[in-house]
């Protein structure tokens, strides 16, 4: 679409009075809410006899979820107590059925888990947990544990001598013990305070937030539910002053724009939603209707929405009177998790995709998660793709999650994705090396959006890409073998396309000599070697990309 044509939809400038007090909250959209994001588990995790049952059942109850107790729960599945295995089978027997147990719970969510003493020493389990869960490790004076033990003395593991034998078992956990995260100190506490702590830590974790050593400025970036509601303070308190002028485009605006305007103050431009709108004739308009609204030097441009909206916003705020600042307020996963950090904006041309930009970070980054329950499914399936992306370039952890995890992801996958871009970005903010590895899938991705006229979302088009070029890479003897294989079944999970289902090898291979990493006609790929490990500025050879091509369309 060329919105300098008559029959564009016009773009909107609309001005919104202040108000004393503003909510900023999803939107109804009379449907029940589509739980984009798995409710993590809350496992409890200490030494014996820091009462991770009692704690465990009262937290349970006070939020209305099922508790598991895995000590009960083995104890059901095996049909013997705990002691009794030990006994008969012994403890080695007793960790494969807590390490089984461990990875079938990853795959639940929503549940109070009362772990073991032992259980979060197996690296498999604690990686299982922590794919799914919020862990919260309980602690306790030895003594106190001692006095609590002595009262019902059945741990096999504590027999006879039981002041010997827990200082014993305490020396020989401490240091797994004090790797954990989230701790809470439980000695002299109830369990109702211990609750009421519990929860409060957990609230004050929902949110993370990350420092990005970017030039020409740091800035930050804030992950979580609720970002919106403290719009203004977080705003001034990041040096982000008025006037503010927020560009959305025609679906996130009716959305969350008007919320947004009055929290802040805030004048609204809007163009039409779509690639087809990333163009110069878009950031010319909007340029024109920022200068109308009153956007001077000092003030700021707030990105509401979509990858489309940061790219196209963060290019208008690089341009604009020779630079403003701006803040993103991405809506949709694949904004949260690429798209608004980085500080990577542009356009696309008709021959390619970001052919024109600049680097130019925001000054701000809020990603609300609570915006992604209006997002259609099919978007948010799309950035699921950004995500297996980072877990191949940079956390082979969380590869392993999305293999044997559920396909919806918790808030712990968004943050490590977040992490994996992110560092890469501050070794490497002008791509000028490492930052390339960003760009795996891109090649084929980019050229198949471009063959669609940009119907096949990017997320998509992504989802097929990193399938062909690990397949290149596989010809080449650059990955893993198998890893395409793998890949393939993961994003087929996602309900991701792995075909390509629009243009021949021919023009597929064509249209990848528009990328913007390519050497005369020849593209530069960045391919997998293993999970977590990328090479990039590859060069494959033609007839190995046809023939990968060849075998995708089929």
């Amino acid at each position: 679409m060329n919105l300098s044509s008559s029959g564009s939809e016009p773009l909107v400038h609309r001005e919104h009075a202040a108000s004393e007090s503003v909510g900023i909250v999803p939107v109804d959209l009379d449907r029940p809410s589509l739980g984009k994001l798995a409710p993590q588990n809350i496992a409890l995790f200490g030494p014996p006899g820091v009462g991770k049952t009692v704690i465990g059942k009262l937290l349970a109850e006070t939020l209305n979820r099922p508790l598991v107790d895995t000590d009960t729960e083995i104890e059901a599945i095996s049909g013997k107590t705990i002691e009794a295995i030990f006994r008969d089978e012994g403890e080695a027997a007793f960790r494969d059925l807590e390490r089984e147990l461990s990875v079938s719970l990853a795959r639940r969510t929503g549940l109070v888990v009362a772990c073991g003493g032992g259980t979060l020493l197996d690296d498999v389990s604690r990686q299982a947990f922590e794919a799914s869960s919020s862990v919260v490790f309980l602690d306790c004076a030895a003594d106190t544990l001692l006095t609590r033990l002595d009262r019902k003395h059945d741990r096999p593991l504590l027999t006879d001598d039981l002041r010997t034998k827990l200082a014993a078992l305490l020396a020989e956990r401490a240091q797994v013990y004090l790797s954990f995260e989230t701790r809470l100190d439980t000695t002299g506490r109830g369990p109702s305070e211990t609750v009421a702590e519990i929860q409060a830590v957990l609230r004050a974790a929902e949110v993370r937030s990350w420092t990005v050593n970017q030039p020409p400025a740091d800035y930050t970036v804030q992950l979580g539910p609720g970002l919106l509601e403290r719009l203004p303070s977080t705003l001034a308190s990041h040096g982000l002053h008025p006037p503010y002028i927020v560009i959305s485009d025609s679906h996130v605006g009716p959305l969350y724009a008007e919320d947004v305007c009055r929290a802040i103050e805030g004048r609204l431009v809007t163009f039409p939603a779509g690639e087809q709108s990333k163009t110069l004739a878009t950031v010319e308009r909007l340029s024109e209707r920022c200068l109308n609204a009153g956007l001077e030097r000092g003030g700021t441009v707030i990105a509401l929405g979509g990858g489309v909206v940061d790219d196209v916003a963060g290019f208008v705020s690089a341009v604009y009177m020779r630079g403003v600042r701006w803040a993103a307020l991405p809506t949709s996963l694949l904004a949260m998790i690429d798209a608004s950090v980085g500080g990577k904006v542009g356009v696309d041309l008709a021959s390619g995709k970001n052919l024109i930009g600049a680097f130019y970070p925001p000054g701000l980054v809020l990603a609300d998660t609570r915006t992604l329950e209006t997002l259609p499914d099919e978007e948010f399936r799309a950035g699921m793709a950004e995500l297996v992306k980072a877990s191949l370039v940079g956390d082979p952890t969380l590869f392993d999650w999305l293999e044997a995890g559920d396909a919806r992801p918790s808030p712990r996958w968004l943050e490590r994705s977040l992490t994996v871009k992110l560092a890469i970005v501050e070794r490497d903010p002008y791509e000028q090396g490492e930052r390339a590895a960003l760009n795996l899938g891109h090649t084929v991705g980019h050229a198949l959006e471009r063959l669609s006229d940009y119907t096949l979302r990017h997320g998509e088009a992504i989802a097929i890409g990193l399938v062909a070029e690990t397949r290149m890479a596989e010809r080449l003897g650059l990955a893993e073998a198998g890893l395409a294989g793998r890949i393939e079944t993961v994003l087929s999970r996602l309900k991701l396309p792995v075909r390509i289902q629009n243009g021949t090898p021919g023009q597929v291979r064509l249209a990848m000599t528009a990328d913007k990493k390519r050497v005369g006609n020849a593209p530069r790929f960045a391919l997998p070697i293993s999970p977590g490990k990328v090479t990039t500025g590859c060069l494959v050879p033609d007839h190995f990309v046809l023939e990968v091509l060849e075998e995708m369309v089929r």
